[in-house]
């Protein structure tokens, strides 16, 4: 994580206008190709993609499928820092892409992947089908 006060953090609507043509687009998109030329640096939250991938399916009609490769090529530029283990939320866009799971569902399946550990649900199936480990509340306490 960003350790320095000048550190960028990046909203949702950065990636939301860049796919725009409204008053914000075209500044939104120097930004983007400033971060996949690398020449500047910016973090990104998981809740930033997931409320990315809200918006995009749910108010703009976006696929899953077209959403999530949009996810993955943020995640993919070179001046894109991430809190959360790059891999893991890769792996999360990917379980959500070919799935009808919940993002945040598949955040947690991916994270518990990547970092050990399970996922502790009600609906553990859903994790399970994600092929993450889960536990029910009861198995827990």
């Amino acid at each position: 994580m960003p350790s320095r006060p000048g550190a960028v953090w990046l909203d949702s609507n950065i990636f939301i206008h860049a796919q725009l043509r409204d008053a914000h687009s075209e500044a939104c998109r120097k930004v983007l190709a400033a971060l996949e030329a690398g020449t500047i640096e910016g973090w990104v939250d998981a809740t930033v993609l997931h409320e990315v991938a809200y918006v995009l399916t749910r108010r703009f009609g976006w696929s899953r499928h077209e959403t999530a490769e949009y996810l993955l090529l943020i995640l993919s530029a070179p001046g894109v820092r991430t809190v959360h283990p790059q891999e893991a939320l890769e792996q999360a866009v990917t379980f959500w892409m070919r799935s009808d799971k919940a993002f945040v569902d598949c955040l947690l399946a991916a994270l518990a992947e990547d970092q050990g550990g399970a996922v502790c649900t009600v609906d553990a199936d859903d994790i399970l089908a994600l092929g993450a480990k889960a536990a029910t509340p009861d198995e827990i306490v």
